[in-house]
Order: C-alpha cells, then structure tokens, then sequence
C-alpha cells in the first residue's frame, strides 16, 4: 500500500516537515501535472459533505476508522500515487469517499497540500481526517501533525485548549504508531520526549523512535528519529 524508499519518504514527510525542523525538498509533481480547475472542482464537493466536516472537527484518535467499510479492511485499499491524484484529483475524490479508499484520500491530500498556493490548506487537512476515518493511520499522523504546529486560523481543531490539543495530538500519534506509521512512531516519541499529552518518559521516547527504524532504516522518519536519539 505504501510507497518504500527514499523518495517516498519524503513525499509522507510534507504535512509534519516544518513542525520538526527537518528540511524536505519536496519532489515536483511528475510532469508539472496538477490539475487545479479538477482540484476546485472536487473542494467544491468537499465544502458540501457533512462527514468529512465532522471528521475534520473531531480529533483523530477518535475518528480513526469510524468510516471504514468492513470490506476495506479486511480486503485492504487499491494502492494509488500522489502524481495520480495531482493530475486527477476529482477522480481520487470519487475513489476516497465513494469507495471508501484512505490510500486515495491520503495522496490526494498530500497533492493538494503541495499545491496550497492554488488550493486552500483546509481542503488537505479534510482528507487526511477522512483518510484517518477510512483507517489509514499516516493520515491521523499527518492531521494530529498539522494541529500540533500548522493549523491555519479556521481550523476547527484550533478551539481546543493546549492540554486537549496536546492529549489529542498524544492518542493520534500512538495509534498510528501502535499501526505501524513511521512518522507516527517518530512523533510518538517526540511527545514522549517533550512530555506532550503524557509524562515524560525517555525509555518510551527511545522505544518510539527505534520503531521507527526497524519499520524502515530507509525512510524519512528514521532519519528524523536518528538524529533525535543521537541528541539524547
């Protein structure tokens, strides 16, 4: 379902890269391909789905799979790219909520998230929690990521007080990590370092971060989680 390697783990890296300091060269989408006038389109339906607005006001720990389908997953989702989804983004749309697919929402909001200049921010974070409703726990990383260190004025998560954010932040993270997610192990353990929606703990801040790694040495996260055991 996920993209492996490198490359990929930067692209997963965009929605958390400015919360953790960690400068991500963000691939162009192939070709310059990005359908904006697809993209309005599609943010048009957005504006009117009253799951995804409930979605997005409710913290993703506790949206996490409310919407999937019994189907999806035991069977799994199709896998799709971001280029995919940049270049048919109405189409990602379709498949994210009219086949219950988190993979599409999850790249398609990670498409859009790399064209915020086009497209409002609050539209990527729409999918994500839709993505982390559908059970994709990379988009309750991202989306618990985004209300840590980048929620725009508007976000509805924002009206939250800093100890229901950070407790927030603390159950998304550990759900995606307890589900594997490498950022999500990586963010785990900067909440157990920092003493974020839990105590302090350094024995678990490591124990979040080497999972990290052992999901996958070469990925973005691991990175990011080397240079933090390093620094402790």
């Amino acid at each position: 379902m996920r993209q492996r390697g490198r490359r990929a783990g930067y692209v997963l890296a965009i929605g958390i890269a400015g919360m953790l300091g960690v400068g991500i060269a963000v691939a162009d989408v192939k070709n310059g391909s990005f359908d904006a006038d697809g993209a309005r389109r599609a943010t048009g339906e957005m504006d009117r789905d009253k799951t995804l607005q409930s979605s997005a006001r409710t913290c993703p720990a506790d949206v996490y799979r409310k919407e999937a389908s019994l189907g999806g997953l035991l069977l799994g989702d199709e896998a799709v790219t971001r280029d995919h989804c940049a270049a048919r983004p109405e189409e990602c749309y379709q498949a994210c909520i009219g086949k219950r697919s988190g993979e599409h929402c999850f790249r398609l909001a990670l498409a859009l998230q790399e064209n915020e200049s086009v497209i409002a921010p609050r539209y990527a974070q729409l999918m994500f929690a839709m993505a982390c409703a559908l059970g994709k726990a990379s988009g309750c990383t991202n989306r618990a990521a985004h209300m840590r260190n980048a929620a725009e004025e508007g976000d509805p998560l924002e009206s939250l007080s800093a100890k229901a954010k950070e407790r927030c932040q603390f159950r998304s993270f550990k759900i995606a990590c307890d589900k594997n997610d490498h950022w999500g192990c990586a963010m785990l353990g900067q909440a157990y370092r920092n003493g974020e929606g839990v105590k302090k703990s350094v024995a678990l801040a490591r124990r979040s971060y080497r999972k990290s790694c052992r999901l996958d040495p070469e990925f973005a996260a691991c990175d990011f989680s080397r240079r933090a055991l390093t620094s402790m």
